[in-house]
């Protein structure tokens, strides 16, 4: 899924239609998050 939002994103940046902020805001929504990924115990 990730990939595919990756590619999406390139291809919009690439069509040249958008400014350099939505280009900014788009690359910055695919940086990973500085948040800790939660974990379930087992049952």
């Amino acid at each position: 899924m990730r990939l595919a939002m990756a590619q999406k994103v390139l291809d919009t940046i690439a069509s040249g239609k958008i400014s350099d902020e939505q280009q900014e805001r788009l690359l910055h929504a695919l940086e990973p998050t500085q948040t800790d990924t939660l974990t379930h115990p087992k049952s």
